[in-house]
């Protein structure tokens, strides 16, 4: 995790936290507008239980959007893609 000194944090229209759920610990301590979980095919290696992960973010960002994905084998993908276009048609119906 990288941090920066507040006086060079920007204003930004979205977040997005990145989780490798192959990860042997996955602590999602930052706040995101979005938490995208990937290489979720792998988690099963690792013994990770997706539903527990899942609960896990939601009980800490509840206003957060989680999703599950494998882009290895583009499961996900779309779900992606959604998220994305109904964020930009939000902040320009905010920007009017």
């Amino acid at each position: 995790m990288i941090e920066r000194p507040s006086r060079y944090l920007i204003p930004v229209d979205a977040t997005l936290y990145l989780i490798d759920a192959n990860a042997s610990e996955v602590r999602p301590t930052l706040s995101a507008d979005l938490f995208l979980v990937n290489k979720i095919d792998l988690a099963i290696y690792r013994g990770v239980d997706l539903a527990k992960l899942r609960a896990k973010i939601a009980a800490k960002q509840r206003q957060a959007t989680i999703l599950m994905t494998d882009l290895k084998d583009n499961q996900g993908v779309q779900n992606i893609i959604c998220w994305i276009e109904k964020t930009l048609t939000k902040l320009q119906k905010e920007a009017k």
